[in-house]
């Protein structure tokens, strides 16, 4: 609702930011950014809305930005029977956004009776306090969600503009850290630096907070690049257990793993926390960011697995050791004595 109405990139960024909080309440199940988001700027009934989200509860507001100052109205309303809960509007400074987001979480928790720790709602560790790099860093990922090769390199760039401002903001690192993997497919001229400039990244972030879930997350796609699959697997699951929003990730690795069956699982919990997104779903084993091996293991490549040289791939890849190391060997292949192995 800003007077040049070109602030969406700064109040989709809140949102998220504001959905991000909520989600890490055990008490409550958030509705994924795709399907919250489909419903922007739609005058659809609002019981409607709460079926279609399968939520008890609708978050809804508006954001005003006029310079240096700030308008956020939010309300909390009864899905089933519309009433409202809570309502606040607030007018602050910009460099009040960050309290803004976290009173706004402590309201509604308030409102639906859940003992919050006030500890667990402050900003995940490798935030910034930098209101001009946190702009940065919302325009970079709005960029990034475009997903266009024009748009990932300007979101790249973006994403460095806002470390150059707080140079310990970890989710920016991260963010550049995920663009410059995309530019990998979508921008192969580029792959050398690329790949370069990944490497000083992923060496930044663990850095700055080598515990954390996107440390991690990092860690298992570096891992992955280099083959070496059982490392691949341990930092991701130490990314699951950090952060259960992170277990989308999942279905990215057992796609390539062969693990099928995994991969429809976690594709299946990603349906149900974002059901509107197909994106989402499809994302999990067919669009892998790190590689493309999951195309390996596509049910209609039969001829390709039957193929003698398919096993020399799999040994080349390093999976066989991966498998017998793990002692899971996929839907699609099974050990053959001591040395050999089959798929089919």
């Amino acid at each position: 609702m800003s007077p040049e109405h070109n602030q969406d990139y700064f109040s989709d960024g809140l949102s998220e930011e504001l959905l991000n909080q909520l989600a890490q309440i055990k008490e409550l199940r958030v509705a994924g950014r795709t399907s919250s988001f489909s419903f922007k700027g739609k005058n659809e009934d609002l019981r409607v809305i709460g079926e279609k989200l399968g939520v008890n509860h609708l978050l809804e507001g508006s954001v005003r930005k006029d310079g240096k100052q700030l308008r956020i109205t939010a309300q909390l309303i009864n899905a089933i029977d519309c009433t409202h809960m809570w309502s606040q509007t607030y007018d602050r400074e910009l460099t009040g956004v960050f309290a803004i987001q976290e009173e706004i979480a402590m309201a509604v928790s308030g409102a639906l009776s859940i003992t919050l720790d006030v500890g667990a709602m402050s900003r995940e560790k490798g935030g910034t306090t930098n209101v001009e790099a946190y702009d940065k860093y919302l325009r970079a990922r709005k960029l990034f969600l475009q997903g266009g090769p024009k748009e990932t390199v300007q979101a790249a760039q973006s994403f460095r503009e806002a470390l150059a401002l707080d140079p310990n903001f970890g989710l920016a690192w991260l963010g550049l850290y995920d663009a410059l993997r995309y530019t990998l497919i979508i921008v192969p001229e580029t792959q050398a630096a690329a790949r370069k400039e990944m490497e000083e990244v992923s060496a930044h972030i663990i850095k700055i907070e080598p515990n954390a879930w996107w440390a991690q997350a990092t860690r298992a796609y570096q891992f992955a690049d280099q083959h070496k699959w059982s490392e691949a697997e341990a930092a991701l699951n130490a990314a699951m257990a950090s952060a259960p929003a992170s277990a989308n990730l999942c279905g990215d690795f057992f796609g390539a793993f062969g693990r099928a069956k995994e991969a429809v699982v976690c594709a299946e919990r990603q349906r149900e926390a974002d059901r509107l997104s197909l994106a989402a779903v499809r994302r999990s084993f067919v669009e892998l960011h790190f590689t493309n091996f999951g195309w390996l293991w596509s049910y209609y490549e039969t001829n390709l697995r039957s193929d003698p040289r398919f096993k020399d791939l799999l040994r080349d890849l390093g999976l066989v050791d991966y498998f017998r190391a793990s002692g899971n060997w996929g839907d699609f292949c099974k050990p053959v004595g001591k040395d050999d192995f089959e798929c089919h």
